[in-house]
């Protein structure tokens, strides 16, 4: 799926442009121009080189959909690498995407493997607003960018209820399923950071050095996008920090569980000792036995093994064994 916008300094975007023709009406009437392929063909690609000059290893990582967030400058052309969230799930698993962008002078080009909310939602914005193109192609790239890091934070508040579901599940319910869902955060909250954490150089470079075709005017923008970028982060490494204390205090939990189930069995074997020891001298094979040829015998037996017990729990009552 192909989107060309083209708009010149004083008009509304034109749209449905072909491709090919997009860097002649550049030269010939001015303007800038967003050009996006979503879920190209590698040929597809690969005919952006001839057509815009693109540098052939910057339309090599556009074929790598795992390729790490990055900014590189080929020629006259910045290339930049951004990891998008595909959905905005009602769960902690995060879907994340590349996001590719090419800057020149007056124009844009965006590669993306899968339909990203950022590029539908810059493209709502550029309807409503039909100067944000002629405006520039640093004004798309700002955009896009900006969608991809408030796509975020949502993320984040299902991530922080997730903990909260947990703590309930460790402290309240003391449900043995809280392992499984804290290993399951952690991976959600590595995967976010290893999505954000990379965005942050690229998006310093945008916001505080020269960045050729990116206008000192337009810097501020990306820097509050750099602010959004480091809250994110710092809210991951608290997530991380409080998962991490939570999975010791429900490891500590299980623990002290088992030690408890041990202390009882270890009094029940304790007070089965005397009675053991007791039936065990009775039951010797002497001929001559106190106790043996008494009717009484059984009952002094018996009792004295009640004696034992009775007096092994008092014990381990005041030793507060339970």
């Amino acid at each position: 799926m192909q989107r060309v916008f083209f708009a010149t300094h004083n008009g509304a975007p034109e749209k449905g442009l072909p491709l090919e023709a997009i860097p002649s009406r550049l030269r010939d009437k001015g303007g800038s121009a967003w050009v996006d392929l979503e879920s190209p063909s590698a040929e597809e690609v690969q005919g952006l080189g001839p057509i815009f000059g693109f540098h052939p290893l910057a339309l090599e990582d556009c074929l790598s959909p795992e390729s790490h967030p990055k900014i590189e400058e080929y020629d006259d052309t910045v290339f930049l690498v951004s990891r998008a969230i595909v959905n905005l799930p009602d769960t902690i698993a995060i879907e994340t995407s590349t996001l590719f962008a090419f800057l020149t002078e007056n124009c844009i080009v965006t590669v993306h493997p899968r339909p990203l909310r950022a590029v539908s939602g810059t493209e709502e914005r550029l309807n409503r607003y039909g100067r944000l193109l002629a405006d520039g192609p640093d004004r798309i790239l700002h955009q896009l960018l900006d969608h991809i890091v408030d796509d975020y934070f949502p993320a984040l508040d299902e991530l922080d209820e997730e903990v909260d579901r947990i703590q309930d599940l460790i402290f309240a319910q003391q449900s043995p399923a809280a392992l499984e869902r804290i290993f399951l955060a952690k991976q959600a909250v590595l995967a976010l950071r290893r999505a954000v954490a990379p965005q942050r150089e690229m998006l310093i470079a945008l916001a505080h050095r020269r960045v050729p075709h990116v206008r000192p005017e337009n810097q501020a923008y990306f820097r509050d996008i750099y602010d959004h970028t480091l809250r994110i982060v710092d809210t991951l490494e608290a997530s991380r920090d409080e998962l991490t204390t939570l999975l010791d205090a429900h490891l500590s939990q299980i623990s002290n569980r088992l030690n408890q189930v041990m202390k009882t069995l270890s009094v029940v074997a304790i007070l089965s000792l005397p009675l053991t020891i007791v039936t065990s001298f009775f039951g010797m094979n002497f001929e001559t036995m106190p106790l043996i040829g008494s009717s009484f015998g059984v009952w002094v037996a018996s009792g004295l093994m009640i004696a034992l017990v009775l007096g092994g729990l008092v014990y381990f009552r005041r030793k507060h064994w339970f």
